[in-house]
């Protein structure tokens, strides 16, 4: 059985997004609208969220953003802490299937409507801008992406991603597209990594990335066995890190 969730068009969101701007964190819990008079279904729907569903992944997620300096502004230490637990509990709070989770209007009602004080905490629209990216409900959107993360990753190899690595894997959608690419490329790297420790692991793994984008219109990866993909990615992996060392080497001794 599909669990159906209340949606906000783009254009309401919009007119949010313009009001929000400027109030802070505070300013916003004010503003939480578990049953907005603006929100409605899908024509499809035959479950529709029981408001308590509602209710307990606001509260468990604010439990998350206070345990890391909500409302106050958040130290970049604590990022990757806040990301991480927040996609666990959206995951684990929302019965989603990936053509809900898909559907923007949704992840409209959740940031602006249900969450607007956390999304304001985690991204400020410093912008300005009626379509921030991040608040309205697009594939960036702060609450969309991580629930993407731990759905297409699962909480393991999540677990070992920083921002920085998160945004190289994840909002490229040629290789986020394939949980199997994407979970390959996670696991080579991080068990190819310590041999290259001395080097920072979101530069090594940037050089990563461009080896493997190179090879995006040449090989398909979908014909690819489990083990297959696993070794041709750990090939891929390890051969970019080894020239990105060579080149860092040779480049210090000069």
């Amino acid at each position: 059985m599909i669990t159906y969730y209340p949606r906000l068009t783009d254009s309401y969101s919009m007119l949010l997004i313009a009001d929000f701007t400027d109030k802070s964190p505070d300013e916003l819990a004010k503003e939480v609208q578990v049953h907005n008079e603006m929100a409605f279904y899908s024509p499809l729907a035959t479950h529709p969220v029981p408001t308590q569903e509602i209710e307990e992944l606001r509260s468990s997620l604010l439990r998350v953003a206070e345990d890391c300096g909500f409302p106050e502004a958040m130290a970049r230490s604590q990022v990757r802490d806040f990301d991480q637990r927040a996609a666990a509990v959206l995951y684990d709070s929302l019965d989603l299937v990936p053509a809900e989770a898909a559907n923007q209007e949704i992840w409209n009602y959740i940031t602006l409507s249900v969450l607007p004080d956390i999304a304001a905490w985690r991204y400020p629209n410093i912008s300005r801008s009626p379509s921030f990216e991040r608040w309205l409900g697009v594939d960036r959107n702060v609450f969309r992406k991580l629930w993407w993360r731990e759905a297409t990753l699962g909480r393991s190899l999540n677990a070992l991603l920083g921002e920085d690595e998160a945004v190289g894997i994840m909002e490229r959608p040629s290789l986020s597209g394939n949980p199997a690419v994407a979970r390959a490329i996670i696991q080579s790297f991080d068990r190819v990594y310590p041999e290259f420790a001395e080097f920072g692991r979101s530069d090594l793994l940037r050089a990563v990335m461009v080896n493997i984008r190179r090879h995006l219109p040449l090989v398909d990866f979908e014909f690819y066995e489990a083990d297959e993909l696993q070794e041709f990615i750990s090939e891929i992996i390890y051969a970019a890190c080894k020239n990105y060392a060579d080149v860092q080497r040779e480049s210090s001794s000069i």
